[in-house]
């Protein structure tokens, strides 16, 4: 129910049909100052009669009071200020200053409340402006940047041009007024307003009077030089005292938050903490704050200090996962170098449950490279790299028959199979044998096979450290997996069939070894004039040419061509291999480097090796060509010549349509007459 009394529903409201009663006018008028104050809370007016007790009890207070108490006190009412600022109450100035820890006494040249006011108020003596906490000393002032500019001047620009403005200064050895040296004492600041009188001053008075002046003006300036060094003294020790004070009260609501979190069960992670200077807690703003600590405190900082404590532990265990896998890349009995193109990543032997038990041990527990061989050694003669490659056949098995639906039999090796000619990336939308020299390795080395991991951003902080996760992200790519492969299912085995071939069986070296080659039948391909002679690999490419994002469904009409287009395309193939082999710019590939797919000319990769690899001679295992050298992967042309309109034109256009160039001379054949398909 509200409580307040207007908004309260009236029971018989239901019944009443008639208007509103108006509010009854009282002949008294109500007091609403004394209302008003009877609902104050807190403190507030406790002491509004405080001026109307006894002289001698308020006299007996203001003796226990700080200096900047009595400041505050005569800015609250007229009495107190005419109490306060008489000189019968300078008693009272003078007992609070002594309170106060090596504070040098007031001056002649300030009363003791100009002297409280100088030392204890931060607000700018010019524009009022709070918080200023740099005190001129010299100057008995405190400016704020903008207004030292203007009340401070300077004679870094000449003492000449200075003295002219100013000729008292140049008066023998006579300090005239204040001043101080600022930065190694190139040039001297002064300040404006003592200049100003000193100037007036001087030009009224003459003789003796002038000279009484300079004398009084000098033992001032003497003066104000001690204790401005006295005053400078006391403030930036004072200004230690409180910072060690501060420094203290931290360090107190450090400890009293590592006391909660030893409650929480965060010991281990507590003690690798320890050592760290500044400790990781003290980043927390609600952590770091110069007040002991609460339970109200606590309850308020605790999700963000275990959220930190959940930071430090996964960033922890990640720099130890990082230093361990070093390790496992120096073991001499986890080389992958021998495996060349199918070799694979560190990210998959950190996958493996022996390496991971390793990797995740405990922080005390020593991890070197003869760890992981020595582990490697357990597993006999195959060791674990040899394990895991027969993981990754067998997934791609599995993967291979689930995607074309072939009952391939288990005692096949699938990287020999005919049907990985026609295996394909959906990330990067290619075929897998146009990288390197083969199929082979890029089944097992493809690097789309394993796609990007996890960057320093997506790593769960909030939680406990995943091992995987961390893993990914130190290794920024996922382990090796058949999510991206796919197989171009049907052309593959239109090929293969119109060949004789079981695509179930049949390997890529049996089909390499076959002499027949595929007229290609498609409206594209066809004409009175010309014919597409491919090999099965070329065939697979010039497809694939047309259906390069496999959104398309084509129809493949391929047959198988007479043994004469086959004798009359054969040397042609034969000679175009042979004329790119020598090609400097023709790709070649290094076996040890199939991540980097570092390339060149078989020079360069000989030069690469040696300087990488330490290989001096090279063996067929370390460089590898690119699949284009090792058979003919483009169209080859049978053109009807002399039938012709226009021969050079429609040279152009069929070769065109073959996307390749006929820049080498090589990709079409004359002939005297072809047969009607």
């Amino acid at each position: 129910m509200s409580h307040n009394p207007r908004k309260r529903k009236n029971p018989n409201a239901a019944e009443s049909t008639g208007p509103l009663a108006k509010r009854v006018k009282h002949d008294t008028p109500i007091d609403k100052s004394s209302s008003k104050a009877s609902r104050l809370r807190g403190r507030k007016g406790a002491l509004q009669n405080f001026s109307n007790m006894p002289l001698d009890i308020i006299e007996e207070v203001l003796r226990y009071l700080l200096p900047i108490d009595l400041l505050n006190l005569a800015r609250t009412t007229r009495p107190f200020r005419d109490l306060l600022m008489s000189k019968n109450s300078r008693l009272f100035w003078t007992l609070a200053l002594r309170k106060i820890d090596g504070l040098p006494k007031c001056p002649s040249f300030l009363s003791e409340p100009a002297y409280t006011n100088l030392c204890f108020q931060p607000v700018c003596s010019h524009c009022q402006k709070r918080n200023i906490h740099h005190v001129h000393w010299a100057f008995k002032a405190r400016y704020c940047k903008p207004c030292a500019t203007i009340m401070i001047l300077n004679n870094r620009h000449g003492k000449k041009r200075f003295l002219r403005e100013y000729p008292f200064l140049g008066i023998g050895c006579w300090r005239i007024v204040p001043e101080y040296d600022a930065r190694g004492s190139r040039y001297q600041l002064y300040h404006a307003p003592e200049l100003e009188t000193a100037k007036v001053i001087l030009n009224t008075l003459k003789g003796k009077q002038r000279e009484s002046w300079l004398s009084k003006q000098a033992q001032m300036c003497q003066e104000v030089y001690f204790w401005t060094k006295a005053c400078a003294d006391w403030y930036f020790g004072n200004k230690r005292n409180r910072r060690v004070e501060i420094g203290n009260i931290k360090t107190a609501r450090l400890s009293a938050v590592v006391a909660k979190l030893r409650e929480l069960g965060w010991d281990e992670e507590l003690n690798r903490m320890a050592s760290e200077d500044p400790h990781p807690l003290l980043t927390l703003k609600l952590v770091n704050q110069r007040t002991p600590l609460t339970e109200k405190a606590w309850l308020r900082m605790k999700d963000d200090v275990v959220s930190l404590m959940h930071r430090e532990k996964v960033e922890f265990w990640k720099e130890l996962f990082e230093e361990r896998l070093v390790y496992l890349r120096d073991a001499d009995a986890l080389s992958v170098e021998e495996y060349g193109t199918q070799r694979p990543h560190l990210r998959d032997l950190a996958s493996l449950p022996e390496v991971r038990a390793v990797i995740e041990a405990r922080e005390d527990v020593t991890v070197t490279s003869d760890t992981f061989n020595s582990i490697n050694e357990l597993e006999g003669t195959a060791g674990l790299v040899e394990k895991l490659q027969l993981q990754r056949r067998r997934r791609a098995l599995e993967a291979i028959k689930c995607i074309t639906g072939l009952q391939i039999p288990e005692n096949i090796d699938v990287l020999d199979l005919a049907v990985t000619a026609a295996l394909a990336c959906k990330n990067c939308k290619k075929l897998c044998h146009d990288y390197s020299g083969s199929a082979v390795g890029d089944i097992l080395g493809h690097s789309c096979f394993s796609a990007s991991g996890l960057e320093e951003h997506d790593i769960d902080y909030q939680n406990e450290p995943d091992y995987d996760a961390l893993v990914t992200a130190i290794f920024r790519r996922e382990p090796w997996s058949t999510n991206h492969m796919t197989v171009r299912v049907d052309l593959i085995k239109h090929i293969i069939k119109r060949l004789g071939e079981d695509p179930a069986t049949v390997t890529a070296n049996t089909m390499d070894q076959k002499t027949a080659r595929l007229l290609c039948r498609s409206r594209s391909c066809t004409g009175n004039n010309a014919h597409a002679i491919l090999s099965w690999r070329a065939a697979i490419k010039h497809f694939d040419d047309y259906n390069h994002n496999f959104e398309r469904k084509l129809d493949y009409d391929l047959v198988v061509a007479d043994p004469e287009e086959t004798r009359q395309i054969v040397p042609l193939e034969t000679q175009y291999l042979n004329h790119i082999r020598l090609q400097s710019s023709m790709p070649w590939y290094c076996a040890h480097c199939p991540h980097k797919r570092w390339s060149g000319s078989k020079v360069l990769v000989q030069e690469h090796l040696q300087k990488r690899h330490d290989i001096k001679t090279a063996s067929s295992g370390d460089i590898i060509p690119h699949g284009s050298l090792l058979c003919p992967t483009r169209d080859f042309w049978l053109i009807d010549y002399k039938a012709l309109d226009n021969p050079s034109r429609e040279v152009k256009r069929l070769l065109s349509c073959s996307h390749e160039t006929s820049r080498e001379g090589f990709a079409w054949a004359a002939v005297g007459k072809l047969r009607s398909l």
